[in-house]
């Protein structure tokens, strides 16, 4: 099922769990998404969704360390997450496994993740529910479902396959959708929406419209992230190739970036490790409109990771962060013009040089902000990130803020008292 953002589909899955589980007879079932923290939030929202219920005192939720689960003792049904990895739910005989996020998953992820139920399924009835916003450039097994659904709609031979698509076209009057003026563009996603009349605003939709268009038309549009860039700042192939899904272990010391849109439209905060091998991991942490936000996060994260390097470009809007951030207690590296200018090299260099040695997450915001992305050349020979479309380019400067800080922690500069005349 592919539908936008805010669609109600955990709502969806509430009800398929509790109606099949729910049963005198016993039934698995189970559910994952880009990562085992994902799933289990996901897990956690629908699970708890069904503790709500008038089914609440028929159910027994637990909630330990790799051992989360909903049971119904009376048929020893039960529902449960699972880290989408190979093997994670083998030998479980599933009768129902929902993916989320499908957007995320390549087609390598598919073979291994199918090989636990598909051989099942073909003993005994079974249903998998594939569930995702529209993609980007790497989401292989969501464009295989996509299109296999649509052939299954066009023959309907009966063979077992359902597929709900929502979204907009790609036209509109001879009019790619995706340069349709605001208003036009807002009008036509909230007439497609599933949940149009019923909770979805558009106010909301126009909040997310400001921050970035590729981003909403991916959202809440199920169009696919804007592929036709003929060229890339960072070669697409090796941009390719520096996506990961490892992520950076809990206790490591992490170096924080942040970065502030130059018209201070929005900020972002991400996180990077650099592996005893010498590649850098970078996982996202928060993306933002407006700047107020970024100092009170950035102080909690600092806190409960102690000590850490906090890196911001002193440019700008970000000389005003970096005061925020000062006032309440962090030290910073602040990145003046070479530095900042050192900084995009190493990390462009970074992702393109064989072997990498910088790799990203692939977050859809980090996506956005290397496709729009340009080179900007100052006056003194300097070269840094620049925006070259409406869509800012904030999560990419936090990313190589954050490559920075983890690169130089020694350089933070220490918070200097506050001078008061008493």
């Amino acid at each position: 099922m592919l539908a936008p953002r805010r669609s109600g589909k955990t709502a969806m899955v509430t009800g398929l769990v509790a109606h099949r589980c729910g049963q005198p007879r016993e039934a698995r079932a189970f559910m994952t998404a880009q990562s085992g923290d994902a799933a289990l939030a996901r897990w956690g929202d629908v699970s708890g969704r069904i503790v709500r219920s008038a089914m609440g005192d028929r159910v027994k939720r637990k909630i330990s360390i790799g051992h989360e689960g909903l049971a119904w003792p009376g048929s020893g049904s039960f529902f449960r997450p699972f880290t989408p990895k190979e093997n994670a739910i083998h030998g479980d005989e599933p009768d129902l496994v929902f993916v989320d996020e499908l957007w995320w998953f390549s087609m390598a992820d598919k073979l291994a993740l199918e090989d636990a139920w598909v051989p099942v399924f073909s003993v005994k009835p079974g249903q998998a529910w594939l569930l995702s916003a529209a993609g980007t450039s790497r989401s292989e097994w969501l464009k295989d479902a996509r299109e296999k659904g649509r052939q299954a709609i066009e023959r309907d031979s009966g063979e077992g396959v359902a597929h709900f698509e929502w979204g907009l076209p790609e036209e509109v009057g001879g009019v790619r959708t995706s340069l349709l003026e605001d208003d036009e563009l807002l009008d036509l996603t909230l007439d497609a929406h599933p949940r149009r009349d019923h909770g979805i605003r558009r106010g909301f939709l126009e909040s997310e419209l400001a921050q970035s268009r590729s981003r909403f038309l991916r959202a809440y549009g199920g169009l696919d992230a804007d592929e036709t860039a003929s060229e890339t700042v960072i070669d697409e192939l090796q941009w390719g190739r520096a996506r990961t899904r490892e992520q950076i272990p809990e206790t490591a010391l992490v170096g924080i970036g942040v970065g502030v849109d130059q018209d201070g439209v929005d900020s972002a905060i991400t996180a990077a490790w650099r592996r005893p091998d010498g590649v850098a991991l970078t996982e996202q942490i928060a993306h933002r409109p407006g700047t107020r936000w970024v100092a009170p996060a950035v102080e909690q994260l600092v806190a409960a990771h102690h000590p850490v390097a906090v890196a911001i470009n002193h440019v700008g809007p970000g000389r005003n962060v970096a005061d925020e951030l000062t006032t309440h207690g962090v030290e910073l590296l602040k990145l003046g013009m070479g530095d900042w200018g050192s900084a995009c090299i190493r990390f462009k260099s970074g992702v393109e040089e064989s072997p990498i040695s910088v790799s990203h997450d692939g977050h859809p915001d980090l996506e956005d902000s290397m496709r729009h992305a340009g080179l900007r050349e100052t006056k003194t020979g300097l070269t840094m990130w620049a925006k070259t479309s409406e869509v800012t380019v904030t999560v990419l400067e936090s990313t190589t803020a954050a490559v920075w800080a983890a690169d130089h922690p020694g350089d933070v500069e220490p918070v200097k008292p506050v001078f008061r005349i008493f």
